[in-house]
């Protein structure tokens, strides 16, 4: 499914995403709070991510039409059940039903999507 090359990309990216927290967290401590270096302690992140979507996009361009149709499906699944996640847990808040819910499941969610939509593409087109 995967290929060695996307693992050993991903494995890169995370560990610069993980770096790169690291270190805007170091420099958010040393810092003071109203600096305008903590802003610019998250360039690097925001660097690391797009390395991240960068890794994504060529894996897509490695895929064959059908591989990519089914990672399409998947990934929107994954987007919309983030959104609705994100819909329900902002409602919740202002409704005060619950507490703040943490960002993490958000991306639970999302992976909990995206794995619904592969199984649904997989059976629709395989």
């Amino acid at each position: 499914m995967f290929d060695r090359k996307y693992v050993y990309e991903s494995l890169y990216w995370i560990a610069a995403f993980a770096l790169s927290l690291f270190a805007a967290k170091w420099v958010a401590r040393q810092v003071a709070p109203d600096s305008a270096l903590r802003l610019v302690a998250l360039v690097p992140v925001a660097l690391a991510i797009g390395g991240g979507l960068w890794v994504e996009l060529r894996q897509i361009g490695r895929m064959d039409e059908l591989q990519r149709l089914t990672y399409q499906v998947a990934t929107l699944c994954g987007a919309m059940f983030g959104v609705l996640f994100c819909a329900l847990a902002f409602t919740g808040e202002a409704l005060q039903l619950w507490a703040r819910v943490a960002p993490i499941w958000v991306m639970a969610a999302m992976g909990a999507g995206f794995i619904v939509g592969w199984i649904g593409a997989r059976r629709h087109y395989g």
